[in-house]
């Protein structure tokens, strides 16, 4: 548990020193990189929740918009303008 803290706090130091890696894809995809070459099934989880193609919406009644996490990310670093 420690070392995943210290380097959560190391990515954090990062970003804190230079905002403009909040808009950097490989930089923010990669803040648990280590961790994702060392345990692989944090790996295929990961690949799991940013590349399925489908999602159930459970609660219809509700009027709730599912938003896949792949979409979330490609919005989140594609922005049609810096303010968004």
């Amino acid at each position: 548990m420690r070392l995943a803290l210290d380097i959560f706090k190391e990515k954090l130091e990062e970003l804190i020193s230079n905002s403009r890696l909040v808009l950097c894809e490989s930089f923010m995809m990669n803040l648990f990189s280590k961790f994702l070459r060392e345990l692989p099934p944090m790996q295929a989880y990961w690949d799991h929740i940013f590349e399925r193609d489908h999602i159930q919406l459970i609660y219809r009644h509700t009027s709730s918009t599912v938003v896949r996490l792949v979409e979330v990310k490609n919005k989140a670093f594609t922005l049609a303008n810096r303010t968004n």
